[in-house]
């Protein structure tokens, strides 16, 4: 019953292919879809901090013309 020493069963990191979850073409497509997806987050970011900086310029544009020109804001004739 005992069996040899030498055999040692060892753990090898499972993959979705070898599991039979995935075919070799659905896990290559999976892999595109994955770098697509983190393509267009990046560029989601980029996008979204370029309009931040954008409003951020005109915003401090808007109050330099205010304070040049003595100009109020629609909020500061609200509160009278």
């Amino acid at each position: 019953m005992g069996g040899s020493s030498s055999e040692q069963h060892t753990h090898q990191p499972t993959s979705p292919i070898t599991d039979g979850f995935l075919t070799e073409k659905e896990y290559q497509q999976l892999i595109l879809d994955e770098e697509a997806l983190r393509e267009t987050l990046e560029e989601q970011a980029r996008a979204e901090k370029e309009w931040e900086e954008i409003i951020k310029k005109e915003q401090a544009e808007d109050e330099l013309f205010r304070l040049e020109f003595g100009v109020q804001s629609e909020s500061e004739y609200e509160s009278d």
